[in-house]
């Protein structure tokens, strides 16, 4: 590898972490977004270890022992695949950067290698915080012989690449594809978002499979299960018996066809990089100054707003597709629950489920709020916003506005599907009905209260204010434990006290709105970001 290529990564590493501004700048937001954006990796990453060891030792069973290294490289896959895949084309054919770079002395094809390693050295954190405690639950019950070892070893640096190309191919062959067409992003956001929920049908229907109050049978279903992917999928049967039969022709095997697909990747990608980036360039600055005199009519600046923000929300693949996505697991969640659980008689439910459901659907649809990084995704042109003859109350209202719009499907059909399939009372249709939609509401005012305490405004793309938001998680933590928290009470309080306990905690979250709304309402926007 040249050291042209270790010199642009390098260089693209330290932009997408803000290592180089963390440590020359002098300015202190700029250290904070360094040491958010370390935190928000390192939170990630536990969560990534918890949830692999966890499961890991799930499968510490005689007839499921030997498929935790393959379930370990699906679960790697599956992550990479699903978030690399957003990322890929934005990373490889950044619109931002390529004139900079296209006059310079580089190949394209060093411009390309250097912008997957970035990402490939980003993922392959996340990998092996998903691999190493998988790999170590298995190691200390399963006899590993020295050779298994060190192919372990081996094996934990090829671990990311082969997802990580395939993804990047796809998100590749996608941009190409829609380069030129007039709705690109909102095309592409489509495509992933059919993706993801393709993903999420075939892991509910998955585990409605493996569900079973038989401990033998459930055991024996994930056996099946994971022998079938080690049949069908050829690097989960390489990589599996790599390291549980110590077969270093295996390994080879997985190693050679990882690096052979990356050769294959950047051969692709070298031929297409200049058209692609072309097209892409040529699209974006078409879109920057479209004028139609015919569509001008008068309008509130609310409305007003709420199109810009609505138009700069469908315009961005990665916004849409990372804020979507709760809404979508409501939607496929009560639609895979009422075709499962149809006909199944609740009067066996050991709590009252009237006072549970609503909290759930409220968890799914503010699992991620627009509003935690609306004003961050201003970027640059925030500075519009401040000098506008506008109150601070219209743009905050816009916002709010904007993510109840983008929940508002997500709410409806779901809430409207569980009304048909499940024998609620008719308070607990109101319930059911309401407690969702003031949860919406709350969480798209804290949403932007957070924001407003961490913007950031001097991103140079949108995968730095969509995937390193400190906002974007500190919204998610926050939603996560109001909804935690009345969850559990939900599923401990007497039957007889249901409505009551609804009925006080929708009166509690109103109220807090409100308040929420009034402190908002005061806060002004030259204030945002002076600190």
């Amino acid at each position: 590898m040249s050291k042209e290529v270790l010199k642009l990564t390098k260089m693209n590493l330290s932009i997408n972490l803000g290592i180089n501004e963390a440590r020359i700048s002098q300015d202190n937001t700029k250290k904070r977004y360094f040491r958010r954006n370390i935190f928000t990796y390192v939170f990630l990453t536990l969560l990534l270890v918890f949830y692999s060891a966890n499961y890991s030792v799930s499968l510490l069973n005689e007839k499921t022992i030997q498929y935790i290294p393959v379930m370990a490289l699906i679960e790697v896959s599956g992550y990479i695949v699903l978030f690399a895949f957003l990322r890929a084309g934005n990373e490889i054919f950044n619109t931002e950067s390529y004139e900079k770079l296209i006059v310079l002395p580089l190949k394209p094809r060093s411009i390309i290698q250097s912008r997957f390693l970035a990402m490939l050295l980003e993922n392959e954190l996340y990998a092996l915080a998903i691999y190493l405690p998988a790999i170590i639950v298995y190691g200390t019950h399963a006899s590993m012989t020295a050779s298994a070892v060190f192919i372990t070893i081996l094996l934990a640096l090829l671990v990311a690449l082969f997802p990580l190309t395939v993804a990047s191919l796809l998100g590749t062959l996608l941009t190409g594809l829609f380069a030129r067409l007039k709705h690109q992003n909102l095309i592409n956001s489509i495509f992933m978002m059919l993706l993801m929920l393709a993903i999420v049908v075939g892991s509910f229907f998955l585990s409605s499979t493996q569900a079973n109050t038989n401990t033998d049978a459930y055991y024996q279903n994930l056996a099946n299960s994971f022998a079938q992917i080690n049949k069908y999928y050829f690097m989960g049967r390489w990589f599996s018996s790599a390291i549980v039969s110590s077969s270093w022709l295996d390994a080879l095997y997985f190693a050679l066809v990882s690096l052979g697909t990356y050769v294959i990747f950047v051969l692709i990608c070298t031929a297409l990089f200049v058209p692609i980036s072309q097209k892409l360039k040529g699209s974006f600055s078409k879109k920057q100054y479209h004028f139609d005199s015919k569509k001008m009519k008068r309008t509130s600046a609310v409305k007003a707003f709420l199109a810009k923000d609505l138009k700069m929300y469908l315009n961005s693949r990665s916004y849409l597709v990372n804020t979507i996505f709760g809404s979508l697991l409501a939607i496929v969640g009560v639609i895979v629950y009422a075709i499962m659980m149809k006909g199944y008689d609740y009067s066996k439910l050991t709590f009252n489920f009237e006072s549970l459901v609503p909290f759930i659907i409220g968890l799914l649809l503010t699992m991620s709020v627009t509003t935690s990084i609306s004003l961050s995704f201003e970027g640059k042109n925030w500075w519009l916003s401040l000098t506008l003859p506008v109150s601070n109350k219209t743009i905050y209202e816009s916002k709010i506005l904007m993510d109840v719009i983008v929940s508002l499907p997500g709410y409806l059909i779901s809430t409207i599907v569980l009304a048909c399939v499940m024998p609620f009372s008719i308070a607990g249709y109101i319930f059911l009905f309401l407690v969702p939609l003031i949860y919406i509401v709350f969480s798209a005012v804290v949403g932007l209260l957070i924001n407003i305490r961490y913007p950031r405004f001097d991103w140079n793309s949108e995968n730095e204010v969509v995937k390193s938001s400190s906002s974007l998680l500190f919204s998610m933590l926050l939603g996560i434990i109001d909804l935690v928290i009345p969850c559990v009470g939900a599923i401990m309080i007497p039957t007889h006290y249901n409505q009551l306990y609804l009925a006080l905690f929708m009166v509690l979250i109103i109220g807090v709105t409100i308040f929420l709304i009034h402190k908002l309402n005061k806060i002004q926007l030259n204030r945002i970001g002076s600190k």
